[in-house]
């Protein structure tokens, strides 16, 4: 079993491009390092974990290779808090489909690596469901919205609750 020293741990600092992160979630992750450049010791991006999508029975050594390369699901960040290890879901727009994305990737990282620290799953966004708060309360994941100047270009305002949330 891996443990989390096995990471390809980077120093948290803004890039122009972070491993496997897509474009509208790489502004909401660069603002969430500029707003809180000390919140964490270092990070690892894309780490993968869980059952690839893709393996399927019969299939060759090297299929089955492949398969678990770039069928398995992927943390966006996985980060050092000091007292805890976060996995982190980064989305423009919180819902609750990334609530159990976060959940499962949270469960999943616990199960796959040896841990001696507590694991937080953590979702970072520029705005969220205003629904989606009790359930991330209860189920105790914490759910932290940055401020992202751009944050019009990344989503369109669409009216009633899906409006940028107040900070």
């Amino acid at each position: 079993m891996p443990t989390i020293d096995d990471l390809p741990w980077q120093q948290p600092v803004p890039m122009v491009q972070y491993p496997g992160m897509l474009a509208q979630d790489r502004i909401v992750w660069t603002a969430m390092l500029s707003e809180f450049p000390t919140l964490f010791s270092r990070v690892a991006y894309n780490v993968h974990v869980g059952t690839s999508s893709l393996a399927a029975p019969g299939q060759t050594p090297m299929e089955i290779a492949i398969a678990q390369g770039v069928g398995r699901k992927r943390i966006d960040v996985v980060a050092h808090t000091g007292p805890a290890i976060w996995v982190i879901e980064v989305k423009p727009y919180g819902n609750h489909t990334a609530l159990g994305q976060v959940q499962l990737y949270a469960d999943l990282f616990e199960r796959e690596y040896k841990l001696a620290l507590p694991v937080e799953p953590v979702l970072i966004v520029a705005s969220h469901d205003p629904d989606l708060m009790p359930l991330a309360d209860r189920l105790r994941i914490r759910v932290m919205d940055v401020e992202v100047p751009e944050y019009e270009q990344i989503i369109p305002p669409a009216p009633g609750p899906f409006t940028p949330s107040q900070r």
